[in-house]
């Protein structure tokens, strides 16, 4: 669905239980990808392993600001971990010779993201929209 939604390269960023980032060439092929664990898992993680911090996952706000407070110094940790893994994703791409590439966010979380991507595409019912796709191409063949 993405790469008909484009029509050409783009890096799709699922945010869910793990954040997926998948490569997409402007042919269409599957290039490779990144699976990181997700928001809740990352909060849950810190919060059940450093005992003496306890981070409320309802206030989670992206920032990259250095945070003067604990939450707020893990909440800027937590964004820079994410959009690294985005960024890498971009770079890789446009490495390998794409021209254009266009970034896609999917799933609960994407909309935090995408405060930091003014020109990323957001759809969050892209899996939806693939299957639509794909069964639509399958009653053609029939």
């Amino acid at each position: 669905a993405s790469y008909h939604l484009v029509g050409g390269a783009c890096v799709v960023v699922s945010c869910g239980t793990a954040i997926t980032v998948d490569l997409l060439s402007g042919d269409g092929r599957h290039r490779g990808g990144y699976i990181v664990p997700g928001l809740t898992s990352i909060l849950s993680s810190i919060n059940s392993s450093a005992r003496l911090i306890q981070i409320d996952k309802e206030q989670f706000s992206m920032s990259l600001l250095p945070g003067k407070a604990t939450d707020r110094a893990v909440f800027a940790g937590v964004s820079s971990m994410l959009l690294g893994v985005v960024e890498n994703g971009i770079k890789q791409l446009s490495g390998s010779g794409e021209d254009k590439v266009q970034l896609i966010l999917t799933g609960g979380d994407a909309e935090k993201l995408a405060s930091f991507y003014s020109r990323a595409y957001l759809i969050p019912d892209l899996v939806l929209d693939g299957l639509v796709y794909v069964m639509g191409q399958l009653s053609l063949m029939e």
